[in-house]
């Protein structure tokens, strides 16, 4: 599976694109909050080839691994519009304050 496949079968089994509210990432997760968590398929997920573990904390988090989690960051951003991309919203929230 590419990442751009993994992208589309996160965001499937997240709820579809509507349920996202914004994606970031470090260096070896996917960082998500969603509007509701109920429609998250867990199991599912973890059966994704490249999903290496789920942590359900405040933010929910999808463990892809070190090299995998930028570039399926980016594929999911452009699937959804780069609107729900955390990280970018962060960098102009701080410069709109300069």
């Amino acid at each position: 599976m590419n990442n751009a496949e993994v992208a589309n079968k996160i965001i499937d089994l997240c709820g579809g694109k509507n349920n996202f509210i914004s994606v970031e990432n470090c260096m070896t997760r996917l960082r998500i909050k969603f509007k509701n968590k109920d429609l998250i398929q867990i199991e599912e997920l973890k059966r994704v080839p490249g999903v290496l573990g789920i942590n359900d904390a405040d933010t929910f988090q999808i463990v892809v691994g070190p090299g995998k989690s930028t570039k399926i960051h980016e594929a999911i951003i452009e699937i959804l519009g780069c609107e729900y991309d955390a990280g970018a919203q962060e960098e102009t929230n701080s410069q709109d304050q300069n």
